[in-house]
């Protein structure tokens, strides 16, 4: 398996452009790409999706917006942000993708 250090953030942003060009005209290879992601990237990179890595890409379906949920928590546990914010913290948003495929 490659590593996450043999992807460079130039390597992801490629790949993902060429994931989504393909798709975009391929019929066979937008099925591949949902039922089975890292065949996929390697399929347009030669390169092995790094070991431990979850990819997952999922079809627009004309939707306007597909917004990815975070994983649930349990019932009354608390994030690392919501407990930073109680204790004189401050609201901050850590992480926000918004992607399309031309």
């Amino acid at each position: 398996m490659t590593s996450a250090a043999n992807w460079t953030d130039e390597d992801i942003k490629k790949a993902v452009d060429a994931i989504c060009d393909r798709a975009s005209t391929d019929a066979s290879f937008h099925a591949l790409a949902i039922k089975d992601p890292a065949k996929a990237v390697e399929t347009v990179t030669n390169k092995q999706v790094p070991a431990g890595y979850t990819i997952r890409f999922v079809s627009n379906e004309n939707a306007y917006l597909t917004v990815v949920l975070p994983d649930t928590r349990p019932e009354g546990e608390l994030s690392d942000s919501d407990l930073e914010s109680v204790a004189g913290g401050r609201c901050k948003i850590t992480n926000v993708s918004i992607g399309y495929c031309r």
